[in-house]
């Protein structure tokens, strides 16, 4: 071919929707409360916030239950203090609120959500609230198709909020953000109902023969919110681990056209999905460029640290523009236009700008901030499947990189002769039925990731001719509470579970941390469902520190994982602020080991709850070897997951683990691997 031909270059692809922007402000939260009362923390300035707005609420979500108190909160529980009587309440006010959440219908049950529009009415009749709230008020559920367990999974609200000097700025509110049951915690983690620490837990709500309250076990409790089943109560509580932000700034003003962007897609949706109710929402949304507008532009200064770029996992078809609520010249659709900082020129919003029909654009974020790591990376997720390709044997649907990403991380410090670590923090068991067979499958898919991991620290020790361990630069760890002086294996599942006085502390976290210098936060878990774009639909925070601003930003960062590990660790770890080295990994890992000891024991002699997978490779053969010291112990080891003291073949009813750990129980039906992945 001659040099004087013309060659085709593709063009480069195009990642991500939303730019990085700078000067945002953001504040990051462990767990939903500071204390029992709800006196501070992310649920309590949520509660704050949406009272203070005064002219949009927009909320979505995964499951939505008007039902749910935030904070603060008072012994005598009361309507007016739920999410849906405040939103009732500033609807009222004239401020436009507006609800997407996932149609559960197809899926699980979820009385509150599915019906919320009905439950919300419910609240506002207690309360002789004035019905002109409902013009303001709109709710919507959409599924994703005809997939029933692909959901809407993206969690944030979004309002407007005081920026001072008669200036109203945008706040988004992010994280693992269900306004659901059971997400009220704090660092205390009572479980028990009889524990005195837990009195804000025993207040129910009542109302129109419901009751509601915020003891919550999804293994145990009742599916019928019209009835108390006998007992559960006595079970211990499910706690709960996860983080929230909040953010003012121009990436905050992207959360409100994720939002808009999402709400003018009304396929497969019930509720508001009418052209008036698209046409209301957009029309604030584009008021608020206008030049009369009180609002702080995102192009404004808003004196933050921070970097941040709005990421997600979207299909085209689910977001874009308003095409179908009668905006016409003629015969053709009259796309949003909205005013730039000369207040002449403006922008075209909603376009589709990321190559391909999917976005995944979280995927790219983790894959980017993994591989710049310099000390540590800080992983807490619901989920951690991935880099199937890597698995013995190979499974080919499970295609993000993540895992891969940090070993290769790892394989990468081995080679220069530098200390690094990661940190990975995953449930005990997924949430529900440990012994059913979706349980058990992913657990399995878990393991797979985990020992494909440890596998591969292993080759590139060996490769290198190092002599140090694979633990020096990977550990896994869940979070558990106990309080029973001895442990039995006899019994029912249940009968063990109340008389052990033992439970996982459920980690729905969504949490990277970077070298204290970076932090990805929203919705999406470390599986393929989430980090795929085409299955869950997500959205995420990707934080950075700015190049002018490190140690502020590195201050807000370093925070939030400082009080992490207080919480988890009891005091803080020596060598905490340099995680990768000084002997911070082993002093982590011996602390996390001591409490598999004591767990399984029933002793409690310190404020932790983490506690370390004790597990063991060749490089080839990953499993669990018992850890403890005597032989009666080992034997019980198998028992701390609660697995049966005399299994069956029994669909639903076979152990969870043998002494490796192995998942092959006889007869079982196998689910399709994408309830997993």
């Amino acid at each position: 071919m001659g040099k004087n031909q013309n060659h085709k270059v593709a063009a480069p692809r195009q990642w991500f929707t939303y730019p990085q922007t700078r000067g945002n402000v953001v504040t990051l939260y462990a767990l939903g409360s500071d204390d029992a009362a709800g006196s501070g923390g992310a649920f309590h300035d949520l509660a704050e916030a949406i009272k203070a707005a005064t002219t949009f609420i927009f909320i979505v979500d995964w499951s939505f239950q008007p039902y749910v108190r935030l904070g603060p909160r008072s012994a005598t529980p009361s309507l007016s203090d739920t999410v849906g009587g405040l939103l009732v309440d500033r609807a009222n006010h004239g401020v436009l609120v507006a609800i997407h959440a996932w149609d559960h219908a197809t899926a699980v049950g979820d009385d509150q959500n599915n019906d919320a529009d009905a439950r919300i009415r419910e609240i506002a009749t207690s309360l002789g609230a004035n019905m002109g709230y409902q013009s303001n008020l709109l709710f919507r559920k959409t599924s994703r198709g005809t997939l029933s367990y692909w959901s809407n999974h993206q969690k944030f609200v979004v309002l407007d909020a005081d920026g001072g000097g008669g200036k109203r700025v945008v706040k988004a509110f992010f994280g693992g953000l269900d306004l659901t049951k059971g997400r009220f915690d704090w660092s205390e983690r009572p479980f028990l109902h009889s524990d005195p620490k837990a009195w804000p837990l025993t207040p129910r709500i009542t109302n129109g023969g419901r009751w509601y309250d915020d003891w919550y076990n999804a293994e145990f409790t009742t599916k019928n919110p019209k009835e108390e089943q006998p007992g559960d109560v006595n079970m211990p509580r499910q706690c709960w681990e996860d983080f929230y932000g909040s953010i003012v700034g121009p990436s905050a003003w992207d959360v409100v056209r994720e939002f808009v962007g999402r709400w003018n897609k009304t396929d497969g949706g019930t509720g508001h999905t009418d052209d008036a109710s698209r046409n209301q929402v957009e029309d604030l949304f584009k008021d608020m460029f206008g030049p009369s507008s009180p609002f702080k532009k995102e192009w404004e200064d808003h004196g933050g640290p921070l970097a941040a770029r709005v990421v997600r996992s979207i299909k085209k078809d689910g977001w874009g523009q308003n095409t179908k609520a009668g905006r016409f010249y003629g015969s053709d659709p009259k796309p949003l236009d909205t005013l730039t900082a000369d207040g002449k020129t403006t922008k075209r919003e909603f376009d589709w700008v990321v190559t391909g029909e999917t976005e995944l654009s979280i995927q790219v974020a983790y894959l980017n901030a993994i591989a710049m790591a310099k000390d540590f990376v800080y992983v807490e997720t619901q989920y951690f499947i991935g880099s199937g390709s890597t698995w013995t044997p190979a499974h080919g649907g499970v295609k993000n990189r993540i895992p891969e990403t940090i070993t290769k991380r790892i394989a990468d410090k081995i080679k220069a002769g530098e200390d690094f670590h990661a940190y990975v923090v995953i449930p005990m068991f997924p949430e529900g039925d440990p012994v059913s067979q979706v349980a058990h499958l992913q657990r399995q898919f878990e393991f797979q990731t985990m020992g494909a991991m440890a596998n591969g620290v292993v080759k590139a020790l060996k490769d290198n001719n190092s002599s140090k361990k694979w633990t020096d630069y990977l550990s896994f760890y869940f979070l558990m509470n106990w309080t029973a002086a001895s442990m039995t294996p006899d019994g029912s599942r249940r009968d063990r579970v109340q008389k052990n006085q033992r439970y996982q502390i459920y980690v729905h976290s969504k949490l990277l941390i970077v070298d204290d210098k970076v932090l990805i936060l929203g919705s999406a878990n470390l599986n393929e469902r989430s980090l795929s774009g085409d299955r869950d639909a997500e959205i995420c925070l990707a934080l950075a520190a700015q190049p002018d601003k490190i140690d502020d930003a590195k201050a807000v960062i370093q925070g939030l994982r400082r009080k992490v590990w207080t919480q988890h660790f009891g005091v803080l770890p020596a060598g905490w602020d340099t995680p990768h080295t000084g002997g911070c990994p082993v002093l982590c890992q011996q602390q996390g080991h001591e409490n598999w000891m004591f767990l399984q024991q029933g002793l409690k002699t310190n404020d932790s709850h983490i506690v370390c997978f004790p597990f063991a490779t060749d490089g080839t053969t990953f499993r669990i070897d018992p850890p403890s010291a005597t032989a009666l112990l080992q034997q019980q080891d198998r028992y701390l997951f609660d697995a049966e003291a005399k299994p069956t073949k029994v669909p639903g009813n076979g152990v969870i683990i043998d002494d490796k750990w192995l998942w092959d129980p006889p007869g079982w039906v196998p689910m399709p691997d994408a309830l997993a992945e």
